[in-house]
Order: structure tokens, then sequence, then C-alpha cells
């Protein structure tokens, strides 16, 4: 778990770092790594926040016999491909005004 937060940090310095010295091929490629990076965790990210947990409290409801949660993996598919298609457009489309923004504050310059 540690190292993707570590593999985040890395892309946003290689990000940051090509943007500086004009490097638009590595920028180009990181930015689009990125980008379909942040679509696949969205994407997965609901199977396991919705559909884990209602396997589990299935698991325990049937145990016990209270009313089971009908959830199905077709639900949680409609819920993930658009949220994943979302996050990865607006990444996709956000970043290059970011670091517009970053480099017009002056943030990029060297104190």
């Amino acid at each position: 778990m540690l190292k993707m937060f570590e593999l985040v940090g890395h892309a946003d310095a290689l990000l940051e770092g090509a943007w500086r010295e004009h490097k638009w091929g590595t920028f180009i490629r990181v930015w689009l790594m990125t980008s379909v990076a942040l679509l696949i965790l969205s994407f997965v990210a609901p199977f396991v926040f919705f559909y884990l947990p209602a396997l589990v409290y299935n698991l325990f409801a049937s145990i016990i016999g209270e009313k089971l949660l009908a959830v199905s993996i077709s639900d949680i598919w409609y819920l993930a491909a658009p949220f994943a298609a979302m996050v990865g457009a607006v990444t996709l489309i956000f970043t290059v005004p970011v670091m517009l923004l970053k480099q017009l504050s002056g943030e990029f310059h060297s104190p």
C-alpha cells in the first residue's frame, strides 16, 4: 500500500521535472501513463469499497439470518466504468492547465 503512494510522488516528480526541463516527449508519456493508472485504480476502487464489503456482510447476514444485500458485479460495473472514465479524462484534461498555473505562479522557479 505504501509503495503506491511512493509511485504517486515519483510520477508527480517526473511530470514536474519533464515540464521544467521542456522534455515534452517524456512529459507526454508520463502524463498518459498516470492518466491510465488513475483510470485503472478508479475502476478497481468500487469493487474494493462496495462489492467486497457487501460480500462480507452477506456472509455474516446469512449466518445470523438477516436480510441479504442484492449487490451484483453488473451493478458495480455500471458504477465503476463511468467513474473510471471520468477520473481518467479529468486527469488527462487538467494536468496541463495545472502545470501552466504552477509555472505562472512561480512555483517552478528556484529561490
